[in-house]
């Protein structure tokens, strides 16, 4: 019948079908086939859909020069139509990819402008995504202070919805901002609020990060206990192990981003357990992940676990040499406010 508009929303219904199901290339398949077709001012709010699921794949396999064409297109479009709750999705998921890339302060200004466009339309959903990424990239530039704001605003905002899976992203990144203070306890309560709220679907395969993140806080409680605890250290060890496993068992099926990112907290989990020569083989490979797609940020934090980690004194020179390198170079793109913080995060002094 030629009826365009009816096709490229059908098939916007199935890229988002198989998103739910974890069916990349099926997702990947309609949406491309969608855009085919969706093209021209009658049709620019479909199209503006199928850019959103489209470059969310993108951005999960690294494809980020696609990812962020896609969704600036889909943005533009977007603040044409006045979609605003729709167009805060496309600015956080623009903003993540950014962020991905090292430059933090275009997610942090993409993320704002989210934010803002989602509250003008009391739009909860976007809220939540907005203040995810900005809690994010606080929590990775060692801005606690505005970190645990942000990703407390988020948590208060999922209250209001019946959804608790809305709450996923933030109540990880809460227990990664506790466990980088040392305070394994508190951790432990935002990543088990956070295991309660993973889906059965999870399409963004949280709950192994989840359980590498929980690996390293019972690590931590159980080497905070005193040494005649020994029943209840080894209780702990053997939950910690078992947190470990759970994370490294799918570990070869996760998209590349969540592959890189597990495999660094699997590195950080071997060395809280004392484990520096299991943890080595980890580190270069999330470094090795990491650079090969662009995650500048990750490659950065997985640079600084492999120099911690190495017993290898010329190894250990030659990793700090090149990690002031990059810092200096990834700095450009980090607030200047949070310039030493970000260097502290490091274990690198705040100039030099």
């Amino acid at each position: 019948l030629h009826a365009r508009d009816v096709v490229a929303e059908g098939l916007f219904v199935l890229a988002a079908v198989a998103w739910s199901r974890r069916q990349l290339d099926v997702c990947e398949a309609r949406a491309q086939e969608g855009l085919l077709l969706a093209t021209g001012p009658q049709l620019a709010r479909p199209r503006a859909r199928l850019l959103l699921t489209l470059s969310t794949v993108q951005a999960t396999r690294g494809q980020h020069a696609s990812a962020v064409a896609g969704l600036s297109e889909a943005q533009v479009l977007l603040k044409d139509l006045r979609l605003k709750p729709i167009r805060a999705f496309a600015l956080a998921n623009l903003a993540e990819v950014l962020l991905g890339q090292g430059d933090v302060s275009g997610a942090w200004a993409h993320a704002t402008e989210a934010l803002e466009e989602a509250t003008s339309a009391t739009h909860r959903v976007g809220e939540i995504a907005a203040h995810d990424i900005r809690g994010l990239a606080a929590v990775l530039c060692g801005a606690a202070d505005i970190a645990r704001t942000e990703l407390d605003a988020s948590l208060a905002a999922t209250k209001l919805l019946r959804d608790p899976s809305e709450g996923l992203s933030a109540a990880t990144n809460l227990g990664r901002l506790a466990l980088e203070n040392n305070e394994p306890d508190a951790a432990l309560d935002h990543l088990d609020d956070a295991l309660k709220r993973v889906t059965a679907q999870d399409p963004e395969h949280t709950l192994p990060l989840v359980q590498a993140l929980r690996a390293q806080a019972l690590g931590r409680r159980a080497l905070a206990l005193p040494e005649g605890a020994r029943a209840a250290r080894q209780a702990l060890d053997e939950a910690a192990r078992a947190a470990y496993s759970a994370a490294e068992g799918p570990l070869s099926t996760l998209p590349l981003l969540r592959r890189a990112q597990v495999t660094l907290d699997l590195a950080r989990a071997r060395a809280i357990f004392g484990d520096f020569e299991g943890a080595l083989p980890l580190a270069r490979a999330a470094v090795h992940l990491a650079s090969m797609r662009g995650f500048r940020l990750l490659a950065l934090d997985a640079l600084a676990v492999q120099a911690f980690v190495t017993s290898d004194e010329g190894e250990r020179m030659r990793l700090a040499s090149e990690l002031a390198e990059y810092v200096a170079e990834v700095a450009l793109n980090v607030p200047s406010t949070w310039q030493a913080c970000f260097r502290a995060r490091l274990g690198l002094p705040a100039d030099g």
